[in-house]
């Protein structure tokens, strides 16, 4: 999981500025932005299943 937190991000800015011509100043913002939803999502997740490990005893 820990490897795509890493992968996902260089994809994404190779994509932004190659593909769609973006310069570097848009494109590292909006990565730091993914990385930190990807993060925060993935947070969620896994607080979420360890309360309701907990609540099973």
């Amino acid at each position: 999981m820990y490897a795509l937190f890493a992968f996902i991000p260089m994809i994404f800015t190779v994509v932004l500025m190659v593909v769609f011509n973006c310069p570097a100043r848009r494109t590292l913002p909006l990565t730091w932005l993914l990385v930190l939803r990807c993060r925060v999502c993935h947070l969620e997740n896994e607080f979420h299943g360890w309360h309701i490990r907990l609540q099973a005893f």
